[in-house]
């Protein structure tokens, strides 16, 4: 699947797509959790209630400028194992 077809998909597809997909890291920020997963060619960040258990928030990218939150989170060889294992 490709960014542009899953931006096409419903939003409960895309939340079900991504949960299938791989966890990358987490991290808490203001009391927002944000959730790093990785789809097949791009990554999608899901932002969190963690009270309400909700998905409020997600955006797909495929630049590594959105990934500098969280390289102090994922080493750089777990990324590469799960890129080559896709």
């Amino acid at each position: 699947m490709t960014i542009c077809q899953f931006t096409l998909l419903k939003d409960d597809e895309k939340i079900n797509t991504v949960l299938d997909s791989v966890l990358l890291a987490e991290r808490l920020e203001q009391e927002v959790l944000f959730r790093l997963y990785y789809l097949q060619e791009f990554f999608v960040e899901l932002r969190c209630d963690t009270e309400r258990r909700l998905v409020y928030g997600m955006k797909p990218f495929a630049t590594e400028q959105s990934l500098e939150p969280y390289i102090s989170k994922v080493s750089i060889s777990e990324i590469t194992g799960l890129l080559k294992a896709t």
